[in-house]
C-alpha cells in the first residue's frame, strides 16, 4: 500500500502531471511488474511516458527511460510488434 499511497498523495498535493507524481506512477508500475500484475502496469507506464514527453520533451533522458520501461513491458507480454515496430 505504500507505493499506491505515495502516488495518491502526489496526485492530491502536486497534481496528476507533476514530475514527482509521474515518478510515483513509475515506481508503482515497477512493483506491480515484479509481482507479475502486468495488466495493471501498462496504464501507469503510459501515463508516465505521456507526462514526461509533454513536460520534458521526447528526447529527454527521463522520457527515454519511460520509453524503455514501456517497451520492456510490451516485450514481457509478448507484444513484440508494439515494442519494436
Amino acid at each position: 500500500p505504500l507505493f499506491r499511497r505515495a502516488l495518491e498523495g502526489c496526485e492530491k498535493e502536486l497534481g496528476a502531471n507533476h514530475l514527482n507524481t509521474l515518478v510515483a506512477a513509475s515506481n508503482l508500475a515497477a512493483l506491480l511488474k515484479a509481482q507479475g500484475r502486468l495488466d495493471e502496469v501498462e496504464p501507469l507506464l503510459r501515463r508516465a511516458l505521456e507526462g514526461r514527453e509533454n513536460q520534458l520533451g521526447a528526447s529527454h533522458p527521463k522520457t527515454l527511460a519511460s520509453v524503455d520501461n514501456l517497451a520492456t513491458l510490451l516485450k514481457a507480454q509478448g507484444r513484440l510488434g508494439e515494442a519494436e515496430p
